[in-house]
């Protein structure tokens, strides 16, 4: 956020147009609009990097997808790895918007966006941590 507030403040200094006046009231506008907005979380920070240096993931996925996974009937895991197999097998790495795997609404901003790579890439890191939940929380997986 500081950072973005930084190249917002360094690109109104770069403006020679406006008056004085008319710069502290932008100047005022722009750090009210930045106090109100929320930090990311530790969670959210967390699955941007891994969002955004996914090729050991993708490695690890591509292994894994192959693998005779069974689940509880319904379960969204199975779903996933299901559709990332397909995906990798047809080299797909853009997420098709009939993709339909809900993992939550804490994803639902990545995977819903307008830059399907992202998206595809968010589907990767979701399954992942889906994956991961489910063994850890027993669920039953062969």
């Amino acid at each position: 956020m500081y950072r973005e507030l930084l190249d917002s403040i360094a690109g109104l200094a770069n403006e020679t147009a406006a008056s004085d006046s008319e710069a502290r009231e932008r100047l005022r506008l722009l750090v009210a609009e930045h106090q109100q907005g929320k930090p990311p979380t530790r969670a959210q920070l967390v699955r941007e990097h891994l969002t955004r240096e996914i090729r050991p993931m993708r490695s690890l996925l591509s292994a894994l997808v192959v693998l005779p996974w069974q689940a509880t009937l319904g379960h969204c895991m199975l779903a996933a790895l299901e559709q990332l197999k397909e995906f990798y097998h047809h080299g797909i790495h853009a997420l098709p918007t009939w993709s339909s795997v809900d993992f939550g609404k804490v994803w639902r901003a990545l995977l819903s966006g307008t830059d399907r790579e992202r998206a595809f890439q968010a589907f990767e890191v979701a399954t992942l941590f889906t994956l991961r939940r489910a063994l850890r929380n027993g669920v039953p997986l062969c």
